[in-house]
C-alpha cells in the first residue's frame, strides 16, 4: 500500500476500511505478513537488513543455495558421496556428516520447499530493524501504540540458532536411521521442523507468561494459532507423502518428527533469553509470579512447617 505521499507501507489503510474482520485491511496486512515476506518489504534494502538481523538462518539459506548449485553445476565435486550423511561411515570417525547432509538436496523443489520453511522461522532468531511505514518499526516497542501490529523482538539470538540447528541435524539424522542403518540421508528438512518446535516453545513461553499483555500486541494469540496452523499443515504434508509413497520415506518423517521434538526441547532446556534485553528487565523473563515469590518467603524453610503441614487450609 502508499500512503498519500506516495510512500511505500504496510499499515496505511483509511480507518474504517475492512471492519468486517474486525480489523483495518493494514492490520490484516501486517498481521498476516509471515517472516517470510520481510526481505521483500523494501526490496533490496530490506534483503540485507534481513541479512543482517538473522545472519544464522540466511547463512544456513546461503549454504543450502550453495551446496545445490555445486550439486547442479559441479559434480566433479562429488559432494554426494562426502557430505551426505550415510550411518556405516560413522565407524570411520567421519562424523562431519552430522552437519553437512543438509546442503544437499534431491531436486530444486526440495531445495525450494525448504528455503521457504526456513524463511518462514526468521523470528526465532530476532526481528530486523525494518519498518513497515515511515517511522513504524516492524519490531514491537515497550510503549508502542495498541492498535498497531508488530513483531516482539524476543529471537533467541544466533548462537542458540546455531545450537538448534546442530542439535536437530544430528539428532534427526540418528533416529531416522534407526531403522533402515543404510539409508542415505539429505536435506535441511531436519532443521525447517527443528526451528518449527523451537518456535512453538518460544512463543508458547511468551504467552503464557502473559509477556504479550504486558506489552500490549493486539492479536498476537491469533498470529499465534495462525502459526501453529501452518506447522501443523507442514507435518501433515509430511505425513500423507510418506504413506502415499507406501512407506519409503518413513526414513525422513521419522527424522522431521525427532527434530521437531529436539527443536522444542532444546528451548525448554535451556531457556535462552528472550530477545537483546530491550523490553524486559531479567534476561530469562520466564518465570510467572504465585505465592511463593512473596517477599516474606525467602526460601522454603522460612515459611515454617505450620505452614507447609496445612494441607488444604494452606497454599503448599
Amino acid at each position: 500500500m502508499r500512503t498519500k505521499n506516495g510512500e511505500k507501507c504496510w499499515t496505511c489503510a483509511p480507518v474504517g476500511e475492512g471492519r468486517s474482520l474486525g480489523m483495518d485491511t493494514g492490520q490484516r496486512a501486517m498481521f498476516w505478513m509471515l517472516p517470510l515476506l520481510w526481505s521483500f518489504m523494501d526490496w533490496p534494502n530490506s534483503f540485507f537488513q534481513v541479512c543482517d538481523g538473522d545472519r544464522a538462518l540466511t547463512i544456513f539459506v546461503a549454504l543450502c543455495i550453495l551446496g545445490y548449485l555445486c550439486q547442479v553445476f559441479a559434480p566433479f565435486l562429488r559432494l554426494d558421496r562426502f557430505f551426505s550423511f550415510y550411518a556405516p561411515c560413522m565407524k570411520k570417525g567421519e562424523f562431519w556428516r552430522f552437519f553437512t547432509y543438509f546442503m544437499l538436496h534431491s531436486d530444486l523443489q526440495h531445495l525450494c520447499v525448504n528455503l521457504f520453511h526456513l524463511m518462514d522461522a526468521l523470528d526465532l532468531e530476532g526481528v530486523p530493524d525494518l519498518e513497515m511505514s515511515p517511522g513504524v518499526p516492524l519490531k514491537c516497542t515497550r510503549d508502542g501504540p495498541v492498535a498497531s501490529i508488530c513483531y516482539p523482538d524476543i529471537g533467541i539470538g544466533w548462537n542458540n540458532v546455531v545450537g538448534i540447528m546442530a542439535t536437530v541435524l544430528a539428532f534427526g539424522a540418528l533416529l531416522g536411521t534407526i531403522k533402515n542403518f543404510g539409508a542415505l540421508v539429505q536435506g535441511a528438512s531436519s532443521v525447517c521442523f527443528g526451528v518449527d518446535g523451537a518456535l512453538i516453545a518460544l512463543y508458547g513461553v511468551f504467552l503464557g507468561a502473559g509477556l504479550d499483555q504486558k506489552l500490549r500486541i493486539p492479536e498476537f494469540v491469533a498470529f499465534f494459532w495462525m502459526r501453529i496452523g501452518i506447522i501443523a499443515f507442514h507435518i501433515v504434508i509430511d505425513i500423507v507423502q510418506s504413506v502415499c509413497g507406501s512407506g519409503k520415506d518413513t526414513v525422513g518423517t521419522v527424522a522431521h518428527m525427532a527434530s521437531l521434538v529436539a527443536g522444542f526441547c532444546y528451548v525448554i532446556i535451556f531457556l535462552p533469553p528472550m530477545g537483546d534485553g530491550s523490553f524486559f528487565g531479567s534476561d530469562r523473563p520466564y518465570i510467572v509470579n504465585c505465592g511463593m515469590t512473596s517477599p516474606k518467603y525467602v526460601t522454603l524453610d522460612a515459611r515454617g512447617l505450620k505452614d507447609v503441614g496445612k494441607g488444604a487450609e494452606g497454599v503448599i
